[in-house]
């Protein structure tokens, strides 16, 4: 029997304002969010032990190492200097202070260069984990404008799109 409050628990693909859930208030720092707790997910991470945090950053951290050795070649720490450094943000053309892999390492994608672009904070960070045709379209088609590895990445993904499944 399935126990009724993971039951009644919405699910990240549930709990969005587009499926009318509903946005809750955190009584700690008063964002809303749509977790299925009353604190917000940081609120409830903040208040974890120092080791508890630690323990979670380290799973975290070795979950990723497992994704870039099982997806083969790796790109150097001074590779990524001098991508990071090689342009503005592909993105929206601010300063480049981080890399962004194109096609997400946790979506499968390489750990090579040809899939690492120049981006600013705020482009990795609020592209995340999605693909390019998840994300927003004016900072894609930016992308499309300065990097032809994002042309590449475009094209693999239309002909994804395209292909029949068998």
């Amino acid at each position: 029997m399935m126990n009724a409050s993971l039951a009644a628990r919405p699910t990240a693909a549930t709990s969005t304002p587009e499926t009318g859930n509903g946005a809750k208030t955190c009584p700690r720092c008063n964002r809303q969010h749509y977790a299925w707790s009353q604190t917000c997910d940081r609120c409830r991470y903040n208040a974890l032990s120092p080791d508890e945090r630690q323990i979670r950053r380290r799973a975290k951290w070795l979950a990723r190492r497992q994704r870039i050795s099982a997806g083969g070649s790796r790109v150097t720490p001074a590779e990524l200097r001098e991508i990071r450094k090689s342009g503005s943000c592909t993105y929206c053309d601010e300063a480049s202070t981080e890399t962004d892999h194109i096609w997400p390492l946790s979506r499968g994608g390489p750990d090579t260069p040809d899939n690492i672009v120049p981006a600013c904070s705020r482009c990795n960070r609020s592209k995340g984990t999605k693909l390019l045709t998840e994300w927003q379209r004016g900072r894609v088609e930016q992308g499309l404008l300065a990097s032809e590895k994002i042309k590449d990445e475009i094209i693999r993904l239309t002909w994804l799109a395209a292909d029949p499944a068998p």
